[in-house]
């Protein structure tokens, strides 16, 4: 939820006892532990990422596989490599592992000459996982034939859309839709009418005396406040659109805050006496949106202005209501 940490607390304590220690008898030589590396909702299309760490005092490391409970998408499974963090506080990484594969719902890899490894492991959230959840289970061999396992629980897959780094252009590719998630140019639209009852906000950019107009989104049917933009014959949308100045997502900025609008966000929102326009924006700021037949609630992230240009950058997450 908004303003929720996603941090996982989760400290990775291994504790191999190497030839410096004796080993109790009830200690099985080959052990493992996990920690979630990824934060925030997990979006379809998104990377979950977890690092399984795994060692043993007898023999050697033989083979890990992780298992998903639906198969994750292309791009899903382990990397090659170990990683560590340096005396001086770098990632180092050196490959361990070999003939990684993942079929189905499983991934694996096998061990080439090693007594203790942390992979990486990604999944892929699939569309088909959308609004479900999905649970891992971890596991690993040795070379002395014993085995450990490692489940991770589950995870919610949320039913929102994200798109990042969308440009929006002054009397270029100004007409959005939060439908479609992409901006058009009026060449595009009059190609294709249909296009027009889909478009949502019209991005204008003006420099006017006494009035901070600047960056500026604007609904179609908001006719005074389009200082001369070109509105699509079609496009009469008036689309409720709510200015914030402090919602900065993590996965909309791609900046280390810790927040993070999820799902309940969307299902709580309620912006029924906001505008149908709003003025003046700044890099970082945003907005919530929802779209006049009610389809649609959103978050539009200002990621970045240019005045010269006469341009935004924004990043949207989108629910789908109905």
């Amino acid at each position: 939820m908004l303003n929720k940490n996603y941090y996982i607390v989760f400290i990775l304590s291994f504790f191999l006892a190497l030839s410096a220690c004796k080993k109790d008898e009830n200690t099985p030589a080959l052990r493992n532990d996990l920690i979630k590396k990824s934060m925030g909702p997990n979006l379809v299309g998104s990377k979950i990422w977890f690092s399984y760490a795994m060692g043993t005092t007898i023999g050697k490391l033989s083979s890990a596989e992780a298992l998903a409970s639906i198969a994750g998408a292309s791009g899903t499974g382990f990397e090659a490599s170990s990683w560590n963090t340096s005396t001086a506080g770098a990632e180092v990484s050196v490959v361990v592992a070999k003939d990684l594969a993942t079929t189905g719902s499983s991934s694996t890899a096998n061990f080439i000459d090693t007594i203790a490894a942390t992979l990486r492991y990604y999944y892929v959230v699939p569309e088909k996982a959308r609004g479900k959840r999905v649970s891992f289970s971890f596991s690993a061999k040795s070379s002395n034939g014993e085995s450990t396992s490692f489940s991770a629980g589950e995870y919610a897959i949320s039913n929102m859309d994200m798109i990042r780094n969308i440009v929006v252009t002054d009397n270029a590719a100004c007409y959005l839709s939060i439908k479609d998630l992409k901006a058009y140019t009026k060449a595009e639209i009059d190609a294709n009418a249909s296009l027009a009852s889909n478009i949502d906000l019209v991005y204008v950019y003006r420099v006017k005396t006494g009035v901070n107009f600047g960056h500026a989104l604007v609904s179609p049917a908001a006719t005074s406040y389009l200082e001369g933009a070109a509105v699509p014959s079609g496009a009469s949308s008036s689309t409720k659109i709510d200015k914030q100045v402090n919602i900065r997502d993590q996965q909309l900025s791609d900046k280390q805050y810790a927040v993070f609008i999820d799902d309940l966000d969307f299902e709580q929102l309620n912006i029924d006496r906001a505008s149908n326009f709003v003025l003046n924006f700044k890099a970082d700021e945003g907005a919530w949106i929802v779209t006049a037949d009610g389809t649609y609630r959103a978050y539009i992230y200002i990621n970045s202005i240019d005045n010269a240009g006469k341009k935004m950058t924004i990043s949207i997450k989108r629910y789908k209501v109905k």
